[in-house]
């Protein structure tokens, strides 16, 4: 049962509904339970996780590795 909502969320993008989820932990489910939600609509929020940190930090670090980064030459023309 675990393998099968595995499978379901890497190949069809779905995620088990709250009852899905309490039937498999208890071991009383076979196929899911319910209709399942889609995977892009979990947030970790749902799911009881903590928020990642902020984006601010990750935008600086981007910034200053493209600031870095060599420039491009422009191609040749051909003789």
């Amino acid at each position: 049962p675990i393998a099968r909502r595995v499978f379901d969320y890497l190949l069809a993008g779905q995620w088990p509904n709250e009852a899905d989820m309490l039937a498999t932990q208890i071991g009383k489910s076979m196929a899911p339970i319910g209709l399942p939600r889609r995977a892009s609509e979990v947030t970790l929020a749902d799911l009881g996780l903590p928020s990642p940190p902020a984006t601010a930090a990750s935008a600086v670090v981007a910034s200053a590795a493209v600031a870095s980064a060599p420039a491009l030459s422009t191609p040749r023309a051909a003789p």
